[in-house]
């Protein structure tokens, strides 16, 4: 009989914990009327730090959608998004929009006014883009 109930208690653990788990993977439908970019990409890394890469892309693409005229925001909001895909390893996607964030570094308009913290993390996922030299069978001789 304690096993028995044992057993069921696990179970309503195990199912409330899913729950619990599913919940926090949920898709915001719409932001807060108001919200700031900071919250926004506040949101964004909360969801992305949970590994909840569709939430993620929701508010970083509402970053770019509401306040599009801010480059830094822009910039911030892009690089995450092609971070995204680079955690999902989809480097052929992650690629073109890493190039499009470099390019605006290499612009003499709006370089000046770019966190330049974003150039070197592009540079660095880039390279995770490229395919990796295949290894020699040979062994060297000593």
């Amino acid at each position: 009989m304690i096993k028995k109930i044992s057993f069921i208690f696990a179970a309503v653990i195990l199912i409330a914990a899913s729950s619990v788990l599913t919940a926090c993977r949920t898709v915001p439908a719409s932001v807060p009327e108001g919200i700031s970019e900071a919250e926004l990409l506040q949101l964004g890394q909360a969801s992305l730090d949970n590994s909840n890469y569709k939430a993620a892309e929701f508010y970083y693409t509402k970053v770019i959608e509401l306040y599009g005229q801010n480059i830094s925001s822009v910039i911030a909001a892009e690089y995450e998004l092609a971070h995204i895909k680079i955690k999902r390893k989809n480097f052929a996607q992650a690629k073109p929009a890493l190039q499009r964030i470099l390019a605006y570094y290499d612009d003499p308009q709006t370089s000046s006014v770019l966190p330049p913290a974003y150039k070197k993390l592009v540079l660095n996922d880039l390279a995770k883009c490229e395919p990796k030299p295949a290894k020699s069978k040979t062994k060297k001789k000593k």
